[in-house]
C-alpha cells in the first residue's frame, strides 16, 4: 500500500482513505475569528496551530460487496497547484478506474470532484455511475453559478456537465445508493452538499465531507467558518450529524483533516469531543 493510502474495514466494507494532495493553509481562512481569545486559546489546548495548517485533501474507496465505489476523486486535472494523487494511489492498490461502479460526489467543488476528468480530457471512471444531489447537478450547468466562477473553473464544470450527461444518478432526500450505502442532505457548505453513510454489521462509517474543515470545530460547531456559504444550515447541518455520528458510534471521515481524516465524534456535557484515530503515514 502506498503512502498516500490508508486501508480499513468498517463491517464487511473494505475501504481505503487516499491523500490525494496537501497544501499549507492559514487558520484564518477556515476560521476567521482567530484573532478572538477564546479561539486562540481552545485551539491551543488542543495543540492546533493559530497560524497555518498541513490541509488535506482527501477521497475515499469502499467497496460494498461486487460493488467498488469511489467518494470524491479529488483534484484531477483541475489545478496547476498541486499534484492530484488520487487515481495512481488507487491503481497501487491494485483498483482500476474502469472497474468502479459508483462515483459519489458530495459537493462539485474541484477539490472533489475535478478527479472525474481524466488527463486526457475523459472520464476518469468511464463505467462508473455518478452520484450526487439534484441541487448540486442543476446549479452548475446554470450560466448564474458559472458566471461567478474563474474562467478556468467555469470551462472545467462545463467539461464536467458534458461528460456526466446521462451518466448521473440524482439525489434529493436521503437515498440508498447500494445496500449499506445511503446519502444524507448535509445543506450550508455549498449547493447539495452531502454527507455519506456506511453501515455493515452493525458498524458505521459517516463521511462528513466539508461539514467540519477544521477539526476543532467538532467541538466548537457554532464558530463562524470560512469557505460556508450559509452559517445558519451549516450549524444546523452539524448538530444533527454529530448527533447521528455519536449515538451510532460512528468511524467518521473528515475530507480536509489531516490524513487518513477518521476519528470518532462522541457526547461531551451539551456538545461533543473529537478524538482522531489512528494516523496513517506522512510525507
Amino acid at each position: 500500500m502506498c503512502e498516500s493510502a490508508y486501508p480499513f474495514r468498517v463491517g464487511d466494507f473494505e475501504c481505503i482513505a487516499i491523500r490525494d494532495s496537501a497544501e499549507q493553509c492559514p487558520v484564518r481562512e477556515l476560521l476567521p475569528d482567530i484573532d478572538d481569545p477564546q479561539v486562540r486559546e481552545a485551539l491551543a489546548l488542543r495543540g492546533w496551530s493559530t497560524e497555518e495548517m498541513s490541509y488535506d485533501f482527501l477521497g475515499l474507496f469502499v467497496r460494498a460487496g461486487d460493488d467498488a465505489i469511489v467518494i470524491d476523486p479529488g483534484w484531477g486535472p483541475c489545478t496547476d497547484r498541486l499534484e492530484s494523487r488520487f487515481v495512481p494511489s488507487l491503481r497501487q492498490a491494485g483498483i482500476e478506474p474502469d472497474h468502479v461502479a459508483f462515483v459519489i460526489l458530495t459537493h462539485l467543488d474541484l477539490d472533489h470532484a475535478g478527479g472525474v476528468i481524466a488527463p486526457d480530457g475523459g472520464l476518469a471512471f468511464p463505467n462508473a455511475r455518478h452520484v450526487m444531489a439534484e441541487e448540486a447537478w442543476a446549479g452548475y450547468r446554470s450560466l448564474r453559478i458559472l458566471a461567478m466562477c474563474s474562467p478556468t473553473d467555469a470551462e472545467s464544470y462545463r467539461t464536467l456537465a458534458r461528460l456526466l450527461e446521462g451518466r448521473v444518478l440524482l439525489t434529493r432526500d436521503e437515498t440508498e445508493v447500494v445496500a449499506g450505502v445511503r446519502t444524507l442532505p448535509a445543506p450550508g457548505h455549498r449547493l447539495g452538499h452531502t454527507a455519506v453513510e456506511f453501515v455493515s454489521r452493525g458498524e458505521t462509517l459517516l463521511h462528513l465531507a466539508d461539514t467540519v474543515l477544521h477539526p476543532i470545530v467538532v467541538e466548537h460547531p457554532t464558530w463562524s467558518t470560512g469557505y460556508d456559504s450559509s452559517q445558519e444550515r451549516i450549524r444546523e447541518t452539524r448538530r444533527r450529524l454529530f448527533d447521528r455520528a455519536a449515538r451510532s458510534s460512528a468511524l467518521v471521515f473528515l475530507s480536509h483533516a489531516p490524513f487518513p481524516g477518521l476519528g470518532r465524534i462522541a457526547s461531551e456535557g451539551s456538545g461533543w469531543r473529537w478524538s482522531p484515530s489512528q494516523t496513517g503515514p506522512r510525507n
